[in-house]
């Protein structure tokens, strides 16, 4: 018998049953292609009504979300998104959240790890496609194609000052996939560029090349001081105020915030290019310098609310009532979205799917590389971390006759310090079929008096 204290887990059996997969807020049909080549995956089509999804998630074991859908507790209504809390979760089936994208602001990793759901997301799939687009809002910024336009239909055919990309310094906040891809692709046009990232090496190599191929990026001798990484404070302050472009690659709230941008006021007036999260830049600030000519321009494809809302905020209308006067170049969360880049994220997350269903996880903080061999099943656990779990579980199959043969991941605990869940992977060796030793391990961990799983995964090869 369960107490109340710690329920029945979830088991999905991979062995017995097919991964039920879900599409949140539109489906990818080249990720839809994908799946229906695998015999192990059953896919639910899409609902938009909360109640009915639900419904459908009751039997759901897999979600594809994009940016119209949240999981996380709910702060604020939000009606042009699909808004579940982790808490109503749990008590689904749903094992395995993938995001299909970079950004994971729409999640809350800890709150559902703790219900016992994984977490990932698509970092490769669109890096070139957002940088790509943070070029190309810093060539319209410089050429300025969005006043040139609305003034040529308005029939002004003033001609407006434009200026060159060569020569010129960029700063880039962040060095990861897409900071390094545009850093790259900038400097072959003669810029000098300048990287601020705490957590890269002074020799950090920059990709430069058809997309998923990394190498060491090597400027013409003329340039080799034309491209650095900085990694102090003091050093950010200097280039900001020397900038002629700012461009922000990272997922900090203000990491161009107004002291920030007082420096840029101060200094070269840079354009700011904004393409990672609304909250990385100070809106509300930047606008005003804008205004008053101590920013050359906005390129932003990112805002601090999503959609409609966002033009019924002060710094929507204002953004309104400058176009046509002032220096903008405006796109809407529109930068990963190449077909390319839509491709590559429906292929990345059929790969993650087919690896869930080989025992092969990926999820934030962890990732199980090792192959599941014939004749082995494999357990993967989302436990509490609470003292002598795992011996108590480990216990239980060796008393069933069931023994741990392998572990592909050390024990791992999800989310630093602060974390109440651990994720746990073994492979296990028995008599009988993969199919009959997995039944048994389900209806063991099922059994199980007050079990520390919160929910659990067993794959098998025979």
């Amino acid at each position: 018998m369960q107490t109340t204290e710690n329920p029945e887990p979830e088991i999905l059996n991979l062995v017995e049953d097919p991964v039920n997969v879900y599409q949140f807020d539109g489906r990818n049909p080249i990720l839809e292609a994908q799946l229906e080549q695998y015999p192990f995956v059953h896919q639910t089509r899409e609902s938009e009504d909360l109640e009915d999804v639900m419904n459908v998630l009751s039997t759901v074991n897999v979600g594809v979300i994009r940016s119209n859908t949240e999981a996380k507790p709910i702060e604020k209504e939000m009606e042009d998104k699909l808004q579940l809390t982790p808490k109503s979760l749990r008590k689904t089936e749903l094992i395995y959240l993938i995001r299909a994208g970079v950004g994971m602001d729409n999640l809350d990793a800890k709150a559902l790890a703790e219900q016992g759901i994984l977490i990932t997301n698509t970092p490769e799939a669109t890096s070139e496609a957002v940088a790509e687009h943070s070029e190309a809002l810093i060539q319209s910024l410089f050429k300025k194609i969005g006043l040139s336009q609305i003034n040529t239909v308005n029939r002004k055919f003033e001609k407006l000052k434009t200026e060159e990309l060569f020569g010129k310094k960029v700063l880039i906040i962040a060095a990861g996939r897409i900071g390094a891809s545009l850093g790259a692709k900038l400097h072959t046009k003669g810029m000098k560029v300048e990287f601020f990232d705490p957590f890269q090496p002074n020799d950090a190599f920059i990709p430069n090349g058809p997309k998923g191929i990394h190498g060491t990026f090597k400027p013409k001798s003329e340039h080799r001081d034309a491209i650095s990484i900085l990694h102090e404070k003091e050093e950010l302050q200097k280039a900001l105020a020397e900038a002629d472009v700012v461009s922000i690659h990272a997922d900090v709230k203000h990491i161009i915030g107004p002291n920030e941008l007082q420096l840029m006021a101060d200094g070269n007036n840079p354009y700011i290019i904004n393409t990672a999260r609304g909250h990385s830049l100070d809106l509300e600030g930047a606008l005003p310098l804008l205004k008053k000519g101590k920013l050359r321009g906005l390129g932003l494809d990112v805002f601090p609310t999503e959609k409609a809302a966002f033009f019924t905020s002060k710094e929507g209308e204002q953004i309104v009532d400058m176009l046509g006067t002032h220096n903008l170049a405006i796109t809407h969360h529109a930068a990963g979205n190449s077909v390319e880049g839509q491709e590559a994220v429906g292929l990345e997350t059929a790969q993650y799917i087919a690896e869930l269903q080989a025992g092969m996880i990926t999820a934030v903080g962890a990732k199980i590389e090792k192959a599941l061999l014939p004749g082995k099943i494999r357990l993967t656990m989302i436990n509490r971390n609470e003292p002598g779990a795992i011996a108590r579980v480990t216990d239980m199959l060796a008393e069933a006759g069931l023994n741990i043969d392998a572990v592909p991941v050390k024990k791992h605990q999800i989310f630093g310090n602060g974390a109440k869940v651990d994720l746990n992977s073994f492979d296990i060796v028995g008599e009988g079929t993969v199919l009959t030793m997995s039944q048994k391990v389900a209806s063991l961990l099922r059994e199980t008096e007050d079990s520390p799983i919160v929910k659990a995964l067993i794959a098998g090869t025979g």
